[in-house]
């Protein structure tokens, strides 16, 4: 997570964007307590935005993660960190208060790869004051696998079963935001 900035600051990391203009983060492991205010996705020139605020009083932190991510091969997919969000949202209930924070753990697949498994973790206090963590109330087995295909020449991935769940899923969240 992060904030970003135009102007270089004190503590802020320069990033390249692909369209080789830079701008400024600085990193957070998480959000302070508060209400979920905002979950939205907005349309910027540098594509779709998944964004995600916690009221928390003062000040809205503003999560934003793009949706779509580009393989080296040219292929559009879901974002990790979107899929993570969206796993978990059917179990928010927004009139609890949340700190949202990430992780990314590194594992060996089954295809004995290194892989990465990103974690949005939406922390609550029960009533004893322990903090705890919602769940994902989707797996991730319920969604189609990508596609493998082979012409003797490369492997290629559809992802299209794949990216039509998980974008299903959050039309279906983003719904359920704007009855609250």
């Amino acid at each position: 997570m992060y904030v970003s900035s135009k102007e270089p600051k004190e503590g802020y990391e320069e990033v390249k964007l692909k369209d080789g203009s830079l701008t400024y983060h600085k990193f957070y492991s998480g959000t302070e307590y508060g209400k979920i205010s905002l979950f939205s996705v907005v349309k910027t020139d540098n594509g779709k935005y998944l964004n995600l605020g916690i009221d928390e009083g003062e000040v809205v932190s503003v999560i934003s993660m793009p949706i779509w991510r580009t393989a080296k091969s040219g292929d559009k997919y879901l974002n990790p960190w979107v899929i993570a969000v969206i796993s978990v949202m059917p179990n928010i209930d927004f009139q609890k208060e949340y700190r949202i924070s990430t992780s990314v753990k590194n594992y060996k697949g089954t295809d004995n790869k290194e892989h990465k498994s990103h974690n949005v973790w939406f922390n609550y206090m029960d009533i004893e004051g322990n903090e705890l963590f919602e769940k994902f109330a989707i797996s991730f087995k319920e969604a189609p696998a990508w596609e493998k295909s082979n012409d003797g020449f490369s492997e290629t991935y559809d992802k299209t079963k794949f990216n039509a769940f998980w974008s299903g899923k959050l039309q279906v969240e983003l719904d359920r935001f704007k009855q609250k």
